[in-house]
């Protein structure tokens, strides 16, 4: 049996870099782990709102913050996919709107 199928991240990993869904969901679950990657100050007014065909769109709160990705685009890119383990995300769109109501709704899961 193939090495990289044996375990589930194996597989995982192998359908991610193969398929647009897993790659997404991949991605996504970095909405979780988002304060670590922007710090605290920043995650409190921004999150990851899609991720399609290579693109991470993230809304902020206000211009300010907008500009203030912007400027850290790059190295942000780099380390999400060090982070991912791959180079899934090629470019970061920055929207001003409202932000995901994702945290209060996974405290009211638990």
């Amino acid at each position: 049996m193939n090495k990289d199928f044996d375990t589930f991240k194996g597989v995982f990993d192998s359908l991610s870099t193969r398929n647009g869904f897993f790659a997404k969901l991949r991605v996504l679950t970095m909405r979780y782990r988002w304060h670590t990657l922007v710090g605290e100050t920043i995650a409190r007014r921004s999150c990851i709102s899609d991720f399609r065909e290579g693109v991470l769109y993230v809304s902020v709160t206000e211009g300010l913050w907008a500009h203030e990705l912007g400027l850290h685009k790059r190295p942000l890119i780099q380390r999400l996919n060090r982070e991912l383990g791959m180079n899934i995300v090629k470019d970061m769109k920055i929207t001003i709107g409202r932000l995901d109501d994702m945290e209060e709704s996974d405290e009211e899961q638990i």
